[in-house]
Parts: structure tokens; C-alpha cells; sequence
């Protein structure tokens, strides 16, 4: 078994694994992010796309990241190794338990970006736009002469992205 970034390479899956399926691997352990101190507990990894039976790569999150040294000079380490030739891989769950996954996580895990719109003069019957707590909303309104109907559209321009994922963790609860 060997590791390339955020792919894990294995003998051959014996069986299937689906995305979003936790596991451990054994002699991997996870460490504090800021001190890359050992916690004593197994890293828990999370499938990223379906494998099949017979694969031969996985594709996981978080990537590998030994710690290397002392001090530790190695940037976003979150491992104390890498795994050995015959690591288990051990499924965090077995396979006949069903579970649901509730997410918890600091707001700070996420964010959102919103752009204001630019508004339309020409063409319409009247436009506005309203922005409250950081959201900016466009609403325009226009006339459909054919069909003697006022038209009404609202549009907001956003984006989002999670910047700090390991603030955000799946809280298992079995059902």
C-alpha cells in the first residue's frame, strides 16, 4: 500500500466501497494540526468517489501528510506515517449498520461570497435591488405585451466555498 496525495494505492479491493465511506487505516495516526503531536487514535479517512471490487486505487480525504522529523517541517502534516506495504484498511462502520450522517461544524468552516447585480433601466417596468446582511438581491419587472402579464424575476449572484474543512465533521448516528 502506498500513497500519493489524496490517493491511496492498495493490492485489490475485495468488495465494493461507496463515496462518503469512513475508514482507518492501521499505523496511521492522526496528530494535533498545530503541535503534530501523536492523538493515539487512527486517522479516519473518507472515500471520495465509489471503487469497485478489484480496484486498485482509492481516492480519499483528507490526503496523506506524514509528519517528518523534529521539529516537524512539513506543511499541513496530519498523520504520524505513512501506511506500511500490508496496512489494514478497517471500515469505520461494519456493513449491515445503517446510519444517519448529521454534519456539525463552526460557521467559520464555510463561506459565501454575493455580488450585487447591476440594475436594468432599459426595458422594463421598474427594477430594484436590496442587500441585508451581506445578500444583495436584484428584482426586475417587465411586461409581456402578447400575453398582458407582468413578469417578475429575482436574482442573486453568489459563490461558496468551505476553507477550512477540518472544521467541519460527520456525526454518525446509528439508526
Amino acid at each position: 500500500m502506498q500513497h500519493s496525495g489524496s490517493t491511496l494505492t492498495i493490492s485489490a479491493l475485495s468488495g465494493t466501497l461507496k463515496a462518503g465511506d469512513i475508514f482507518t487505516i492501521a499505523g496511521v495516526n492522526a496528530v494535533n494540526l498545530l503541535t503534530k503531536d501523536d492523538l493515539g487514535a487512527p486517522m479516519q479517512f473518507v472515500l471520495t468517489a465509489d471503487a469497485a471490487n478489484g480496484a486498485t486505487s482509492l481516492s480519499i480525504y483528507p490526503p496523506i501528510i506524514p509528519v517528518s522529523g523534529s521539529p516537524n517541517t512539513v506543511p499541513y502534516a496530519n498523520v504520524t506515517a505513512s501506511p506500511g506495504g500490508t496496512a489494514v484498511i478497517t471500515p469505520a462502520l461494519k456493513a449491515s449498520v445503517t446510519v444517519r450522517k448529521n454534519v456539525a461544524f463552526r460557521k467559520e468552516a464555510f463561506t459565501m461570497v454575493v455580488a450585487d447585480l447591476p440594475l436594468i433601466r432599459n426595458g422594463v417596468v421598474k427594477s430594484a435591488r436590496e442587500s441585508y446582511d451581506g445578500v444583495s438581491l436584484r428584482m426586475v419587472e417587465g411586461f409581456d405585451v402578447l400575453n398582458d402579464v407582468f413578469i417578475d424575476r429575482i436574482d442573486i449572484l453568489y459563490g461558496y466555498t468551505m476553507p477550512r474543512p477540518e472544521w467541519a465533521v460527520i456525526v454518525a448516528d446509528v439508526l
